[in-house]
């Protein structure tokens, strides 16, 4: 399981890299995750991490 801290700066880290012009799908990819898996993580980025009660 990864903490909301390194999600978050996955988050930040691929957004710079598509900015920078590399494919969405491909910083995805690098990273290990799911381009809807990064959309969920953005729209929740800043709440505490929701798998913990």
């Amino acid at each position: 399981m990864i903490g909301l801290e390194d999600r978050q700066d996955l988050v930040r880290n691929i957004e710079i890299a598509h900015t920078a012009g590399a494919r969405l799908d491909k910083a995805c990819e690098v990273v290990g995750i799911d381009v809807r898996t990064l959309q969920r993580w953005s729209a929740y980025s800043g709440e505490r991490d929701r798998r913990i009660r």
